[in-house]
């Protein structure tokens, strides 16, 4: 670069001087003004400025290529890199062992794609007796594509290897190679980014009859199977919603209601309480295979309504008294009617002997609450009357 620039500097103070030159063919002697000189003495010199900058330039970005060459190189897989396969069966004896050795493709298969580091790291993680263990099981039962497109992103994800070693380390071999076989690519991704061990606590909880069922909720909706069991008050009550309803019911509700919305409704049952012959199971069996009631009535329903009334309801009404109910007046009628009159009431008249004028008086009582001081002067008559009967329960019993 010195000698580039001077080299310029001496064409731009030689060029100047020299007026004349001797042309050796012709013998002809031609005048070069000095202004011409200067001139190009100018250009040569913004030449060489124009190199400099170039070269500064490039020392400038040499850290970026440096790291863009270094992520291509962590980004290799093991195959290209013999000397990392060495230093991993090397570190990690149990990888060359014969219930290894005995699946050869399916071996290669994941040291093609697996990026070089990321095996070593959770191996690292992972206690030696738990992969030695878990992993011939897993070349032999899980499908090759399979491994390929479900678990190699899996041990690519540094994020994601905690949450895979406590898979490996609580989870029986052969649900886990079940659930791989099932799942499709990037689901598992999602629903492993939940906080602590919910995901698996949930997965050993599940019965074997229901791993399928677990499986048709996270390739359809894993974000939001994720923000159910996220918000899920205890993974037991979670894996009860997964063991005694159909998996398309959830996925209907899960399409018309909010998660959240799930997670609290769960949060108001004890766990004695969620199960087959529990009063939320009963009131969900109702919903099998009717995806029109589900998502157009019932789900508005849970989301109009709070969770804690919702409960209250399932508790204390009949499955298909509630039901019959919600058909002649719909979600947001029997919204109005919950929030404008005493639920205790309303709950005592719907199981009562009064329950068919209820049933259809429901629908003209919804209108009338749609005027604001109509509705205001129901509840303060409905309260007074539920706080008359439960002072006097002879007039109760009366009623009923």
């Amino acid at each position: 670069m010195a000698v580039c620039c001077s080299a310029q500097l001496w064409w731009l103070f030689a060029s100047p001087k020299k007026g004349l030159q001797r042309d050796e063919g012709n013998k002809h002697t031609q005048d070069i003004s000095a202004d011409e000189g200067l001139e190009e003495g100018k250009k040569h010199l913004y030449d060489a400025s124009a190199v400099q900058d170039l070269h500064t330039s490039c020392l400038m970005g040499l850290p970026a290529l440096l790291d863009d060459a270094q992520d291509r190189w962590a980004r290799r897989s093991y195959l290209g890199a013999p000397w990392s396969s060495a230093k991993l069966v090397l570190h990690n004896p149990y990888m060359a062992s014969p219930g290894v050795l005995a699946h050869p493709f399916q071996v290669i298969a994941l040291l093609k794609k697996c990026e070089v580091g990321k095996l070593d790291l959770f191996c690292s993680a992972c206690p030696a007796e738990v992969v030695q263990e878990a992993l011939p099981q897993l070349l032999r039962h899980v499908e090759r594509q399979q491994l390929v497109s479900v678990l190699v992103p899996l041990l690519n994800n540094v994020e994601l290897h905690a949450p895979l070693v406590s898979m490996l380390r609580r989870v029986d071999v052969l649900r886990l190679a079940e659930i791989l076989n099932g799942a499709l690519p990037g689901k598992l991704d999602i629903l492993l980014r939940c906080p602590g061990e919910t995901v698996v606590d949930i997965t050993c909880a599940v019965k074997d009859d229901r791993v399928s069922a677990m499986l048709a909720l996270a390739n359809h909706a894993p974000d939001k199977l994720l923000d159910l069991v996220s918000n899920c008050p205890g993974p037991e009550k979670a894996a009860a919603f997964v063991n005694f309803v159909e998996p398309e019911v959830v996925i209907w509700l899960l399409d018309s209601a909010s998660p959240l919305c799930l997670a609290q409704l769960l949060g108001y049952f004890e766990v004695a309480e969620l199960r087959s012959d529990g009063p939320l199971m009963r009131f969900l069996g109702h919903l099998d295979g009717e995806r029109r009631l589900t998502k157009g009535i019932v789900g508005p329903f849970l989301l109009l309504v709070k969770p804690a009334v919702v409960a209250q309801l399932v508790r204390e009404v009949t499955a298909e008294q509630l039901f019959k109910v919600l058909s002649h007046v719909g979600p947001h009628g029997v919204a109005r009617i919950l929030e404008n009159t005493n639920v205790d009431l309303i709950i005592r008249m719907w199981t009562g002997s009064l329950e068919s004028l209820v049933v259809f008086g429901a629908a003209p009582l919804s209108a009338i609450q749609k005027d604001c001081r109509a509705a205001a002067t129901i509840k303060q008559v409905t309260d007074s009357i539920q706080r008359c009967l439960s002072s006097f329960p002879q007039l109760a019993l009366c009623s009923s």
